[in-house]
C-alpha cells in the first residue's frame, strides 16, 4: 500500500459579491473541516507594487468533502473590500493567492500555496446587485452628530443629507413633528457606517419642535438612494408608518448655552440676545441680566433688568431672543448719563439662572468681571413727548409726566405756557421762573415761583379747575438723556391738567405800612387776593398786640387790583377818628393791626388768616391842619372853629386868632383876641368862649 503524498491545487475560483460567496474548485476532494479561509487573500492584480489586496479575517463553509467548496464571506470582510475602490469590482480585478494552511486533502496533505505574484484570476464573477439597507442610526444631540449603520458599504461620497427626516414617532403624520435635514458634514470615508455632523441649523430646529428630545421621540426615515453602494445600487427607502427606524443609541444634549453676541436697540428698546442653540423661552429670567457701562463691572454703576421687561416671542423657542424693556427699565437705564449713551458703555453679564436650552441645561455665566460688549448699539433718537401734568395750587408745583427719561438739568421753564382753553383764545401765562429738585427721570415736579403763581392767580378765567386748566409747550422746554428736543404742543391744541389741586392754603398778611400824610394802609399779602372781597370793617388799628386803645374802621375802599399787595384808602371819617386817639398810630412803636378772617378771600375763596402785627412802615402826617370854617354867637361870645383833620385841643392857642371887619388883606378895623376857653377834646371841631371884656 503507498498513501497519497501529492498536495491538493487550487484550480481555479469564482465569486458572487451579492450572495457574499467564494466558490473553490479543486484537483481532489478536499477536507472541509481543515477549511482555513484567513489563508485566502484577493488582489486585485498580479502586480503586488500596484495591487489592492485584502486579506480575509474570517468566514466558513457548510460544504461537505468535496472537490468544490462553497466559502461564505464575514460581512465585515465583504465591507472592507467594497470600501476599497479596485478590488472584486469586476473579473478583470478578482485574484487570489493563497498559503498551504487553507485545506487539506483527505490524506491531510496541504494545498499547494499560490503566492501574490501568481495570483489566480477568477473564472466567474458576479457583481453585487443587492441594495443597501440602513439597519440602524445612534443619535448623539450634545455632539450634533448621527451615525447610520447600512446592511453593506455605501459611498460617503454619495450620501445626500437632505434625504433625512427626523421625527417624533414611527408613525408621524403631523409635519410639524418632522424635521428633514438641509445641510450637514458626512465625517467618514466609505464604510457600512458613516456618521453627518447635522448643521447647528437644523440641530436648532429639532431643537424647537422637541424633535429628537428624548430617545423615545427619535425616529428616523430616509429617501430611495439617500446613498449609493460602491456598485451603485440606491439605499432602500424607509418610510413613515412603514419602516421608520427609531435611534438605537441615543445621548442627549448636556451643554449649556452660550450667548454669542447681543444688541441694544434704545429707540425701539429691544434687547436681542443671540445665542449658539435654541433655548426655552419661558425660562428667561431677566433680572438675571446685568448692564453696565464698562467691561469689568466691580465698582461701577450696575442695572439689573426688573420683571417690567418682557421677552417679545415667547413660546416661541428659538436661538435669537428679543427682550422688550420695559418703561421703568428703559427710563432707569436712561437716568444714568454714564450707562448705554453708546458701545463702549454698553456691557452684559448674566449668570447661570437666566435661562435654559430645551434640555435644561443652563446657560454659560458671564462673569460681571468680564463683561460681554454690545455688537450693535442704537441710540436713542426718539423725542420725548409730555404726555400729561398735573398742577397743585397748594403746593404750587407743576408735575410734568413724560413718555422717557428726560434731563432735570435743561429744563427751560420759560417753555410752558398755561392757558384757559385747547385753543389760545383767552387768558394764558408763561412762566418766567421757577426749577426742580427732580433727579433724571420721567416724572419731573417743577417748583413754581411765587411771582409766577400770584400771576397766574390775578387771572380770575386761567387755572382754576380742570375746564380751564391747559398747557402748551415748545421744544426747548426739556431733552432727553440723548438730547432729543421735547415735541412740542402747540397752543392750538394744548394739554388738559390730569389733575387739578385747587389752592386750599390761606393767605396771611405778611405786613402793613400806615401812611397818615396820604390816608392810606398798604397791605401785603403772602399770596393773590381778591381785592373785591376787602372789608375794611374787619381791619382794627391798636397800640400794641395786646391793645390798650384801638380804633376799627367803620369804611374805606381800594382801588387795587387782584394781587398780594392792597391799598386801602382810609375814609375822612375813620381818618379823623384815628387822628383823635392820640394812644394809636402817632409812630410806629403804636401802630399795630388787627384783621379778622373776613377781611379778604384769596381767589380761591379761602379767607385770611386772622393776625395782629406791626406796621413794617409808618408815615407820619406832615400836612399843616387848614380852617375849614367858622362861625360867632355875638349874643354867647361863643366861637366855633371847623378844621379840615382833627387838632390837638390842648394845641389850641386863641392868642393867634384876629377877628377883622373883612377878608382884604389891606388894613381894616380887627381885634385880636387874648383868651378865652375853649373845648378839651381833639377834634375837627373847637369851640371857645371870647373872655367878656372882648366882646365889645
Amino acid at each position: 500500500f503507498t498513501p497519497d503524498t501529492t498536495p491538493p491545487n487550487l484550480l481555479s475560483w469564482g465569486v458572487d459579491v451579492s450572495m457574499s460567496i467564494l466558490y473553490l474548485y479543486f484537483d481532489e476532494v478536499v477536507n472541509s473541516s481543515a477549511l482555513l479561509v484567513q489563508a485566502i487573500t484577493l488582489q486585485s492584480s498580479t502586480n503586488v507594487s500596484n495591487a489592492t489586496s485584502y486579506g480575509l479575517t474570517g468566514g466558513g463553509t457548510s460544504s461537505g468533502n468535496e472537490r468544490s467548496i462553497l466559502v461564505a464571506i464575514t460581512e465585515w470582510d465583504l465591507n472592507a473590500i467594497k470600501a476599497t475602490s479596485r478590488l472584486l469590482k469586476s473579473i478583470n480585478s478578482s485574484y487570489m493567492s493563497i498559503n498551504s494552511t487553507l485545506i487539506q486533502d483527505m490524506n491531510a496533505n496541504p494545498i499547494n500555496s499560490i503566492p501574490p505574484t501568481s495570483a489566480l484570476q477568477a473564472t466567474m464573477y458576479q457583481n453585487n446587485t443587492v441594495q443597501p439597507r440602513l439597519r440602524s442610526f445612534a443619535l448623539d444631540m450634545n455632539m450634533g452628530v448621527i451615525t447610520f449603520s447600512f446592511s453593506e458599504t455605501v459611498v460617503a461620497s454619495t450620501f445626500v443629507v437632505q434625504g433625512v427626516s427626523l421625527q417624533t414617532d414611527f408613525s408621524t403624520p403631523d409635519p410639524a413633528n418632522r424635521y428633514t435635514l438641509t445641510q450637514g458634514i458626512v465625517l467618514y470615508s466609505n464604510g457600512p457606517n458613516v456618521s453627518v455632523s447635522i448643521w447647528n441649523y437644523d440641530l436648532n430646529r429639532m431643537k424647537q419642535a422637541r424633535i429628537a428630545s428624548a430617545i423615545s421621540r427619535s425616529w428616523v426615515i430616509v429617501n430611495y438612494s439617500t446613498v449609493l453602494d460602491v456598485e451603485g445600487n440606491p439605499l432602500l427607502a424607509v418610510e413613515d408608518s412603514v419602516s421608520a427606524i427609531r435611534a438605537s443609541s441615543y445621548v442627549s444634549d448636556q451643554s449649556g448655552p452660550m450667548l454669542l453676541y447681543y444688541d441694544l436697540n434704545m429707540t425701539s428698546g429691544v434687547l436681542s440676545l443671540f445665542l449658539n442653540e435654541t433655548i426655552y423661552t419661558g425660562s428667561i429670567n431677566v433680572t438675571q441680566l446685568t448692564l453696565c457701562p464698562s467691561a469689568n463691572c466691580s465698582g461701577s454703576f450696575q442695572f439689573a433688568f426688573t420683571v417690567s421687561s418682557t421677552i417679545a416671542n415667547i413660546g416661541v423657542n428659538y436661538e435669537n431672543v428679543a427682550i422688550v424693556l420695559g418703561l421703568g427699565d428703559l427710563n432707569a437705564i436712561k437716568q444714568h448719563p454714564e450707562l448705554a449713551t453708546s458701545a463702549n458703555s454698553t456691557y452684559l453679564w448674566l449668570t447661570s439662572a437666566a435661562l435654559v436650552d430645551m434640555a435644561g441645561n443652563r446657560v454659560q455665566l458671564i462673569a460681571s468681571q468680564q463683561a460681554l460688549n454690545v455688537r450693535n448699539f442704537t441710540p436713542d433718537a426718539v423725542n420725548p413727548v409730555l404726555m400729561g401734568f398735573d398742577l397743585n395750587l397748594t403746593l404750587n408745583t407743576l408735575t410734568l409726566y413724560f413718555s422717557e427719561t428726560v434731563n432735570a438739568s435743561s429744563l427751560n421753564v420759560g417753555g410752558i405756557t398755561l392757558q384757559d382753553a385747547y385753543t389760545n383764545t383767552g387768558a394764558s401765562y408763561t412762566l418766567t421762573a421757577g426749577g426742580t429738585q427732580s433727579l433724571n427721570g420721567p416724572v419731573i415736579i417743577i417748583l413754581l415761583n411765587i411771582n409766577d403763581v400770584n400771576r397766574i392767580k390775578q387771572l380770575i378765567t386761567l387755572a382754576t379747575s380742570v375746564a380751564n386748566t391747559y398747557l402748551s409747550v415748545t421744544n426747548t422746554t426739556v431733552r432727553d438723556m440723548s438730547k432729543n428736543p421735547l415735541v412740542p404742543i402747540l397752543p392750538i391744541a394744548a394739554l388738559q391738567v390730569n389733575v387739578y389741586t385747587a389752592d386750599m392754603i390761606r393767605p396771611q398778611l405778611v405786613s402793613f405800612s400806615l401812611d397818615l400824610n396820604a390816608a392810606t394802609l398798604t397791605l401785603s399779602f403772602s399770596k393773590t387776593v381778591n381785592s373785591l372781597t376787602l372789608a375794611a370793617t374787619q381791619i382794627t388799628l391798636q397800640d400794641a398786640l395786646v391793645p390798650y386803645s384801638r380804633y376799627t374802621l367803620v369804611g374805606g375802599f381800594t382801588q387795587s387790583v387782584n394781587g398780594t399787595v392792597i391799598v386801602f384808602n382810609i375814609t375822612k371819617t375813620d381818618f379823623d377818628a384815628i387822628k383823635k386817639n392820640t394812644n394809636i398810630t402817632t409812630s410806629l412803636n403804636n401802630t399795630y393791626i388787627s384783621i379778622t378772617a373776613h377781611l379778604v378771600n384769596d381767589m380761591n375763596g379761602n379767607q385770611v388768616i386772622p393776625v395782629v402785627i406791626q406796621a413794617s412802615n409808618f408815615t407820619g402826617d406832615v400836612t399843616p391842619p387848614w380852617l375849614v370854617a367858622w362861625t360867632l354867637d355875638m349874643n354867647t361870645g361863643y366861637i366855633t372853629m371847623t378844621f379840615s383833620e382833627t387838632v390837638n385841643a390842648y394845641s389850641f392857642n386863641p392868642q393867634a386868632i384876629t377877628i377883622q371887619t373883612s377878608s382884604s388883606i389891606l388894613p381894616t378895623p380887627y381885634k385880636v383876641l387874648t383868651g378865652g376857653n375853649a373845648t378839651a377834646d381833639n377834634s375837627t371841631v373847637i369851640g371857645m368862649y371870647i373872655l367878656m371884656n372882648y366882646s365889645a
